[in-house]
């Protein structure tokens, strides 16, 4: 090409100045399926901790489940962990906080310190303990609106 200032063109293109506006790539393939995997589990374990007060054994199994396939996702996407498994992962930490706090509350009540507390709280109160105040309450005298 012969022009004023003998330029040639060539093929080879640079690429595109990245000033952070991309957006991250989406994990493809089975970590795609395990990010979303892990999220379901993920709530459902909360939900199953928070809701289902008979079926929150299978909340600390679907936790575990869950942290699992976060970082299978994490795995599968070259080391970088998608967005919606690292969400299912932190419900899923919170889904094993819980059920460790139901846990302790059962603890608690099954160890018989709860029924000295009422006591002491409605002896206090009253002056009788809860279970006299419950008789009393289910008594004829003791009904507050006939």
């Amino acid at each position: 090409m012969n022009n004023q200032f003998d330029y040639t063109p060539q093929n080879d293109q640079q690429p595109p100045i990245d000033f952070g506006m991309t957006p991250p790539q989406q994990p493809t393939g089975h970590a795609k399926g395990y990010a979303i995997a892990s999220l379901v589990l993920g709530i459902a374990a909360v939900v199953f901790t928070c809701c289902c007060f008979c079926l929150y054994y299978i909340a600390i199994v679907l936790s575990i489940i869950s942290i699992v396939m976060a970082f299978l996702a994490k795995r599968d996407n070259g080391g970088k962990m998608p967005g919606k498994a690292t969400a299912g992962l932190i419900l899923a930490i919170i889904g094993i906080i819980l059920f460790i706090c139901w846990i302790a509350f059962e603890a608690v009540l099954s160890s018989g310190v709860m029924d000295e507390a009422l006591d002491e709280f409605f002896y206090e109160m009253t002056g009788m303990t809860m279970e006299e105040y419950l008789a009393y309450i289910e008594s004829s005298e003791g009904y507050l609106y006939e």
